[in-house]
């Protein structure tokens, strides 16, 4: 087949959480985060504020932003499970009815005005995801404001995603987000996954 007519193998997925209570909840855990530690995490992020790498390590202590983060982890379950599957189809491996995987790393990322992030991977992981929590729909003055991108072998997709919206993506997958131009904070929260098992074979 021409490269040229050869269709495109994409790893990416998008899911519709919902969440809009949780979300606002989230939200004020999220300010809570910046006022208790304001300085940020530089990793790809140009401007704005990262968390530490280290909520998926929080579920169990009790506090009201573990009790959210737990809510909010137990409802990526389910896409996480359609995610895999659709990969081991799209790569011809027989799927499981059920995986488990080991979180490595999990982290807020808020967007101020003008902040983006650069293009980057998640080396050392299997999948990532990236969960929203607060967007904002872009301008006409700013049509890319919050507008991330994917880049692959095959070609490219790009997303503006709404609060509640969880997409799924290989961790070597090259990405960046666009500057960001909302009258309040982007808000997201990035995780990687690893060490993928599968059960009941």
């Amino acid at each position: 087949m021409n490269s040229s007519t050869r269709t495109p193998i994409v790893f990416i997925q998008e899911f519709h959480l919902g969440h809009d209570t949780l979300n606002q909840k989230l939200e004020e855990n999220v300010l809570e985060e910046m006022n208790r530690k304001k300085d940020q995490v530089q990793h790809s992020n140009i401007g704005g504020w990262q968390s530490e790498r280290d909520l998926h390590a929080r579920l169990q202590d009790g506090t009201p932003l573990s009790l959210h983060l737990l809510k909010l982890f137990e409802s990526f379950s389910a896409p996480m499970m359609e995610y895999i599957n659709g990969c081991c189809a799209r790569c011809n491996i027989n799927p499981s009815s059920s995986y488990d995987w080991d979180y490595t790393g999990a982290w807020f990322n808020v967007a101020t005005r003008g902040g983006y992030n650069a293009p980057h991977t998640h080396p050392f992981s299997e999948i990532s995801g990236s969960y929203y929590i607060r967007t904002e729909e872009p301008s006409a003055e700013y049509p890319f404001s919050g507008r991330i991108d994917f880049y692959y072998e095959n070609g490219d997709n790009h997303f503006f995603p709404k609060p509640g919206t969880l997409l799924l993506f290989p961790s070597t997958m090259l990405h960046f987000v666009h500057p960001y131009y909302g009258s309040g904070n982007r808000i997201s929260l990035s995780f990687n996954v690893n060490r993928i098992r599968v059960l009941n074979p």
